[in-house]
């Protein structure tokens, strides 16, 4: 099942990138993961949000930069040497880079055509800069990076062990680990483990289960819109398999069949 969604992700990309280049396509699903809400956090959150992104940005997009937003807020990210491991098609390195005012944002991936379609969405941005990457084998000097941030990529890598002792390699002493993702609830005491055994303290930890479903339930419907308006029948079929089913998707979060982490980590 991995390699078929590394497959699809890869055409999916070709396809969307190639739009960009004749201009039919702006950036709708330059995200891809799932969102986050809360009606405390979001009243005036969102608002804020979409005052810094174009018209053109979805809604389904909103929820997912809010997502990167909560992740950041409780550290200090301007004027640090920043990356993102699995950063996708780059809505979210955007956003942050944008907002949060790194030294340098390293936003890594190893789709090399969704990297050309953040690229070619996203090179105005004079900090942020995209590169193709392993996760398990990051390309940057011991103690170089301030923050590391990996959001819902994780649970694909086929050795997270390995993961972890990359990232703790890459940190500066006292740097931050800022990591999200899905598993199933039997296996996040097996990580945790991994973690600590990585060099890692947790600072803190937090179940976002509950937000993501009712992202899920807030922009479900329009996700289907997005991909009936902007895909073809080949790429449609499965894309709503994958992406479109918002009820079955809510109902996997809303059931606890899997749940959603933050988890700040030190070195």
């Amino acid at each position: 099942m991995g390699r078929r969604l590394n497959w699809w992700y890869e055409v999916m990309g070709i396809a969307d990138y190639q739009r960009v280049r004749k201009g039919k396509f702006a950036t709708k699903m330059m995200n891809m993961g799932f969102g986050y809400a809360d009606v405390d956090y979001e009243n005036t959150n969102l608002k804020r949000i979409a005052s810094m992104i174009t018209p053109d940005w979805h809604t389904y997009e909103t929820y997912c930069l809010q997502m990167y937003d909560y992740i950041t807020r409780d550290v200090d990210v301007k004027g640090k040497r920043m990356v993102e491991v699995g950063c996708g098609r780059g809505g979210g390195a955007y956003y942050v880079a944008s907002s949060r005012k790194p030294l340098r944002y390293s936003a890594l991936d190893f789709s090399p055509q969704n990297l050309k379609l953040a690229r070619a969405r996203f090179s105005n941005v004079q900090c942020l800069e995209f590169k193709e990457s392993n996760a398990m084998d990051l390309p940057f000097d011991a103690n170089s990076i301030d923050l590391v941030l990996n959001v819902e990529s994780s649970h694909c890598y086929p050795d997270i062990a390995r993961f972890y002792s990359e990232v703790h390699r890459i940190l500066c002493p006292g740097g931050f680990f800022l990591y999200a993702d899905l598993y199933s609830p039997d296996k996040v005491p097996g990580l945790q483990q991994k973690i600590q055994d990585a060099g890692f303290t947790i600072v803190k930890q937090e179940d976002m289960t509950v937000n993501v479903a009712l992202a899920i339930r807030r922009y479900g419907a329009s996700m289907v819109e997005i991909i009936d308006d902007d895909y073809g029948p080949y790429i449609r079929r499965f894309a709503r398999k994958w992406m479109g089913d918002y009820e079955a998707n809510a109902q996997y979060f809303e059931k606890r069949e899997t749940v959603y982490f933050l988890m700040v980590l030190q070195k």
